[in-house]
This record gives C-alpha cells, structure tokens and sequence, in this order.
C-alpha cells in the first residue's frame, strides 16, 4: 500500500511508521516538528536518546520512505500538493498536540490547541474527498472523549439507546471530555462523522487508551526510538512513575487513586493500529472502536511499577489532582469486540515495559528529570 502518516516523528508515529516499512508498504511521512519547541519551551527532554535527524537514520534502514516537513493545519496548500502527487490508500492521522495539560496552560494554548488538532483534521477529510475518496482514514481520538465514570458500558460504533418508550436509530455515544485537548477529539469524532455521510468517507474511529513504555519489534532492531517523555504534559503516568521510583521520589497519585483509566503498551498500539489497516471497514463506512488491553486503577498501576523494581509498594504518595476529575472508585467498562474479532492478543504488560525503561532510559537525564515530575498546571 501506499500509506500517508502524518505526525510520523511522534511518540506512536515513530514506531508506526517502522512497523508499516517493515510491511514493505512505502511510507509518506509528514511531520513538522514542532514537538521540539513543546519540549524547549517546557524544559523537557526524552528520557531515552532519540536520533536527532530520524529521516536519515530510518532512510539507512528502509528505501521505501519519504519525508515532508509539513504543517498540515497551516500549510495546506503544501498538504494538496502531495494529494496531488499521491493517491494514498491509507492515511494514518496523527499530527495533533496529544496533551490534555499542555491544552489547559492558558487560552493561548487552548486556543492552538483545538484549531491545530481539528482544522488539520479538517483539511485531510476535504483532500480525500477532492482527490481520493476510497482513501481509508484511520485517525487516533481518546478515550479521554467519555465520562469514564458514567455507570454504564461504553460500546463501540454507533448506538441505539431508547427514550419514553421509543427506541433511536444509530447515533454517537454520548461524550463529555476532560479537557479542552480532548474537546479537540470530539470535535474530530464529528468531522469524520459528517465527512462520512456527506461524502461516504471510509474511516475507523480509534477511541484510545492510555499508552504507555517505549519497545516495539522494530525499535528494538533498528534503536530508532520514540521520544519517552516524562514531564506533566506529554509523559503519561506509568511513563512518569518509572521514572520518579527511578528517582526514588515517591510516586505522585492523583486524589485517592482509585479512579479507572484503560491501557495499552506501545507495541500493542501498534499491533492495533496494523491490524485495523489491513482489516478496513466496508466501503462507505465509518468504524468506531476502543483501543485498550486492561483497565487499572492509577494506584493499580503504581503498585505494578514499584513491585516490580523494588519488590513492595511503599513509596507513594497522595497528592489534590490538578485535574477536574473523579478520583474515587466507580465502574468502568468499555468495550474492546471489534480487535478482539481481529485476534488482537497482549504482547507486552507494564512490568515488561518498566523493565525495558529501566535498562534504556539515559541515567545521566534523571536529574533533570527530577524537575519535571510534579504537576504545575491545573484545571480550575
């Protein structure tokens, strides 16, 4: 296939990238690094080495990739030359600011924030439809879009849910975000919504988890990793902890800690995200699914991190979340048929991945990472 990534530089970029070479399809690659200035400007560096120039070094591996820097929110007229150029059969989305707490730093990060997640969005919708309709779109939204506490399964696709005694016909589930990032999300689930009944735009939907470690099977051949993030806004929390208990600081839990979050390694999203492009959905249709493997509670995850460098759970600690959010227990089901049906099977589990971060992660970064743990941004 001839695939288009946007965001390829990124966190899950990076590694779907390598697995679609590895494939043999030929990758376009777009990204316009802008990740570089979010980590300057937050004095944050990747815990584990990264390339500095990643084109050169995934070229030395794979002949069937290209590269465009590229902004695909504000350059669109670039982005319709490459549309131009290229009838994609697939295009994995993934050029957006994934951060819910950089979003809410002040209106000037929030602002960017839905316009740069959306309009981009925006703009690749309306080119498959001038250029290549039969494209399939598979873009990354969050499970971050629900109200996790909201008693009840969260199913996949569209559903049909009956009121005073009349039953609806299939609708979006209803979402109530948890941050104006994940506002951008939602806006995006509704996008592709309107693209696909407008314009029949064939697209799957991926409703994801929390994501966590840094290994896949292709890292760990060709050492090109991802950036591992660790501070408040881009390390999310099993990537933080392990580095705080690294530290011997005691792991910083939001509120009581019993609140439910679905995870996912990193090699398992990628699974994920391969399994979903050579399985597209029907023609004309849009395919929503939830993209996890298994649902902790943050203390349950913290637990898994200590117990497994240190044999005990002693060191934590309990601190006011800085988020607008339900940190008692409550139930929390959401559903996970659709790659279930595709024979998606666990590969890696968080002890794996504290292990591999503990062997990886550059010990001469961990004293400044030490400034970057705690959390300095906060909802109300």
């Amino acid at each position: 296939m001839l695939i288009l990534i946007t965001g390829c530089n990124g966190y899950i970029g990076n590694a779907v990238t390598q697995k679609m070479l590895v494939k043999g399809h030929k990758v376009v690659g777009v990204d316009n690094n802008v990740k570089n200035k979010w980590l300057k400007e937050l004095n944050s560096v990747s815990a584990i080495d990264v390339p500095k120039n990643r084109k050169k070094e995934l070229q030395k591996w794979y002949d069937n990739f290209e590269f465009y820097k590229l902004d695909i929110y504000k350059e669109v007229q670039k982005l319709e030359k490459l549309f131009q150029k290229y009838r994609f059969d697939t295009i994995i989305n993934l050029a957006q600011m994934p951060s819910a707490p950089y979003s809410q730093i002040d209106l000037k990060h929030a602002s960017w924030t839905i316009q740069n997640n959306s309009i981009g969005t925006l703009n690749i919708l309306w080119l498959i439809k001038e250029y290549c309709p039969d494209t399939h779109l598979v873009e990354i939204e969050s499970m971050g879009t629900f109200k996790p506490d909201i008693n009840t399964d969260i199913p996949e696709n569209k559903f049909q849910f009956t009121y005073n005694g009349r039953v609806s016909e299939p609708c979006l589930f209803p979402k109530e975000v948890g941050s104006y990032y994940h506002s951008s999300k939602l806006f995006n689930t509704y996008l592709n919504d309107c693209a696909n009944r407008w314009w029949d735009i064939k697209s799957t939907i991926i409703n994801q988890g929390v994501v966590y470690g840094n290994y896949t099977n292709e890292i760990e051949e060709t050492d090109i990793h991802s950036h591992l993030s660790v501070d408040e806004s881009f390390g999310t929390v099993i990537n933080r902890f392990i580095v705080q208990a690294m530290l011997q600081y005691p792991l910083t839990i939001y509120g009581s800690g019993n609140h439910k979050r679905g995870f996912l390694a990193l090699n398992d999203s990628v699974q994920c995200l391969d399994l979903l492009v050579h399985n597209p959905p029907e023609e004309k249709e849009m395919r929503i699914i939830n993209q996890l493997d298994e649902v902790y509670s943050i203390n349950e995850v913290a637990d898994k991190v200590l117990f497994t460098l240190f044999g005990n759970n002693k060191n934590k600690q309990y601190i006011e979340s800085p988020r607008a959010e339900n940190t008692e227990d409550f139930y929390y089901n959401p559903h996970t048929d659709i790659l279930k049906s595709l024979n998606f099977r666990q590969t890696r589990t968080i002890e794996d991945e504290v292990k591999f971060a503990y062997e990886n992660i550059n010990r001469k970064r961990l004293s400044q990472l030490k400034n970057l743990i705690l959390p300095n941004i906060y909802w109300r």
